[in-house]
């Protein structure tokens, strides 16, 4: 199990050696994106690049791998279970909005399960 989180940012906090997945296998990958939907979304995402790098990262997936979309303002919620249909996994992306307070833990759980 792998969690991905801003190294710059991780490092201010934490002092470790973030170890990226190898990928170079043929086994399939699980992936769960846990995004932050909460009200500083509308100022600190102004220019919508979580969904940008969403997007983006969903289009590098490849066939045998799945993907989740959970996302979290006061309390998570799975917006997809894990799948390989891109287009429900786009359209969940593009739904996604900014509003309430913040429980990243909450996310992080609802990931995790």
């Amino acid at each position: 199990m792998y969690v991905v989180l801003d190294e710059v940012a991780f490092n201010l906090v934490e002092y470790t050696t973030v170890v990226p997945p190898n990928t170079s296998g043929v086994d399939p990958i699980d992936f769960v994106f846990v995004n932050d939907e909460s009200g500083s979304m509308t100022s600190s995402d102004r220019s919508g690049l979580r969904r940008a790098a969403l997007t983006q990262m969903i289009g590098q997936l490849r066939a045998q791998d799945r993907a989740g979309l959970v996302t979290f303002t006061s309390t998570a919620s799975v917006k997809v279970g894990l799948t390989g249909d891109k287009a429900a996994l786009g359209a969940a992306i593009g739904s996604m909005g900014a509003s309430g307070n913040t429980c990243g833990t909450c996310g992080l759980e609802a990931g995790l399960g």
